[in-house]
């Protein structure tokens, strides 16, 4: 899946949805917002923070 560029990426945070815990997840922010959310290859970005277990 293919996602648009992002000003920064919030890598590895412990993310949970629907009761599961991702390691390898990834937050988007482009401006103020979250832009996206997902696991696996995340998308491009101005700035990448590593942040696991954040």
């Amino acid at each position: 899946m293919t996602h648009p560029a992002a000003d920064v990426v919030l890598r590895a945070p412990r993310m949970i949805t629907d009761g599961a815990e991702h390691t390898d997840g990834w937050v988007a922010f482009t401006g103020a917002g979250i832009t996206a959310v997902g696991t696996g290859a995340a998308p491009d970005a101005a700035q990448v923070v590593q942040a696991p277990g954040c």
